[in-house]
């Protein structure tokens, strides 16, 4: 009958395949502040109704998303303060409910374009303090549902033209402390005609504001 396991702030570097196996109810399973390298490929499969699984500040160099192939009920998945260095190629297809997706603080510099095909209910995106060079517009357009956007603290020169293209429902986006950046362009925000709220803050090199 368990609903929520947290097992955060311990010193765990190797989950057993088997660990899991009678867990059928679980929701929520927190395993943030470990040891954590990698994971059994079967270690997540009995946990079928899982909405919220947390796996902040571990040692992951990868998403686990070929370890959450059946766990169609995730809602809620939060990778920050990892080694990720890059998204790849459909690494979340299979995650249609997914609603939120942490992934800030790692080393991402590349995000594969259809690294993000599968989220078609995904509303908040959260890439802060990472490594990308360029707005990953190509994967971020398939995010048609997506209202929260976080991209501060990474490694732009430029916010060019249309970089949140198809971003219809997009509401709330953080540009903030991005310490290359010296041009925005006033197209930048084209498609997103419900944009409410963009933080821009801190961005040391930015001397002008974008002239329509």
């Amino acid at each position: 009958s368990l609903k929520m396991l947290d097992l955060d702030g311990n010193r765990i570097a190797v989950i057993h395949f088997s660990a899991f196996k009678d867990l059928l109810n679980l929701q929520e399973l927190r395993l943030s502040n470990n040891q954590l390298v990698s994971f059994e490929m079967d270690l997540f499969l009995p946990l079928v109704n899982i909405k919220t699984l947390t796996l902040d500040n571990n040692q992951l160099i990868d998403m686990p998303t070929k370890n959450l192939v059946f766990n169609v009920n995730l809602e809620h998945l939060t990778l920050s303060g990892n080694l990720v260095e890059s998204i790849r190629e459909s690494s979340a297809s299979n995650l249609k409910r997914l609603k939120r997706l942490e992934i800030a603080d790692n080393i991402i510099s590349n995000i594969h374009h259809s690294a993000l095909d599968g989220l078609i209910s995904l509303q908040y995106l959260n890439l802060h303090q990472n490594n990308l060079s360029t707005i990953p517009t190509v994967a971020l357009s398939k995010l048609s549902n997506l209202t929260h956007l976080s991209l501060s603290e990474n490694m732009f020169e430029a916010i060019p033209p249309v970089s949140f293209q198809s971003l219809f429902h997009l509401r709330h986006l953080h540009l903030s402390r991005l310490e290359k950046v010296t041009k925005i362009d006033a197209r930048a925000f084209v498609d997103n005609i419900n944009l409410e709220r963009i933080w821009m803050n801190d961005n040391m090199k930015m001397t002008t504001i974008p002239i329509k």
